[in-house]
């Protein structure tokens, strides 16, 4: 039986989701994967009914991994994972594992999600490869 990994895509851009999930397809990972454009979107489908879930993303199951970008419209990454520790207890995939990847390579930023016990990981876009991202998911297991 072959293990599968839910993963969500949180990011704004159309671009960045779909070069994310090339190289996601590159891991050698059987994934289900989710993506939103908004971080109000991701908390809605985090804390949809289980049934639900079920139904509209077949295979789905927790962990899931969340790579969520930082700078978006309306709930940007920080508020998003604000939201996500006031909603834990409504969230059906558990554990919930953000890694932050954004175009961001502010230390600033790094430190910042440091802070935050939700945040596994700090990825830069464009300087990560498949090999990273395989690892980025199965270390957060």
């Amino acid at each position: 039986m072959t293990t599968s990994y839910t993963v969500m895509i949180v990011d704004d851009s159309p671009e960045d989701r779909y070069l994310l999930k090339r190289q996601l397809a590159k891991t050698d990972l059987e994934l289900v994967l989710l993506e939103v454009a908004s971080g109000n979107e991701g908390i809605e489908l985090l804390t949809s009914p289980a049934e639900e879930l079920a139904v509209l993303h077949p295979g789905i199951s927790g962990p899931i991994t969340i790579f969520l970008d930082i700078n978006m419209p309306l709930m940007n990454g920080w508020e998003f994972i604000e939201a996500l520790d006031l909603h834990t207890h409504d969230i059906k995939l558990q554990p919930t594992v953000v890694l932050m990847y954004s175009t961001s390579d502010d230390d600033a930023d790094k430190d910042k999600a440091s802070k935050y016990s939700a945040v596994a990981n700090y990825i830069v876009k464009g300087e990560s490869s498949p090999e990273v991202l395989r690892n980025a998911i199965l270390s957060h297991r």
